[in-house]
């Protein structure tokens, strides 16, 4: 009975001191690829993002197919969505037809993407299409 007192004794400090690094990250339980780390503070952490509300919105991106950075992608569109309300379509394509299934769109002038994926070559040809990246996020 002694010993067992003496365990209580310590664990239940210990269980004090360590509970809210192990629980204090409530993105985890949902997302547990980031249970090592938790949620990062700042305006794109998982908190921040969970408070916008896009409910009734789409965000269409064309990336490239599974597994390579395809996978990637729908993990992200399905947090998305479960952060936020929107809906996030996600097209693969192969490798191959990156370019094109973007670049006829752009030339036609119509956007049937909000995000698309490609190789760092397009850029030269695809740049007078894309918006820039707000300079908050350049930093």
């Amino acid at each position: 009975m002694k010993i067992l007192k003496i365990l209580i004794g310590l664990l239940v400090p210990l269980s004090v001191v360590y509970s809210p690094i192990a629980h204090s990250d409530k993105w985890s339980d949902q997302f547990p690829h980031i249970k090592n780390t938790g949620d990062i503070p700042g305006e794109c952490s998982y908190e921040s993002i969970s408070k916008k509300n896009y409910k009734g919105k789409t965000l269409k991106i064309n990336t490239h197919a599974v597994p390579v950075m395809g996978e990637p992608t729908a993990l992200h569109a399905e947090q998305f969505e479960k952060l936020t309300g929107a809906k996030v379509e996600v097209t693969h394509t192969p490798a191959g037809d990156l370019y094109s299934k973007a670049m006829v769109p752009f030339q036609a002038g119509q956007a049937p993407y909000d995000i698309v994926f490609g190789f760092s070559n397009f850029i030269r040809d695809w740049k007078r299409y894309l918006e820039p990246v707000p300079e908050k996020y350049v930093k």
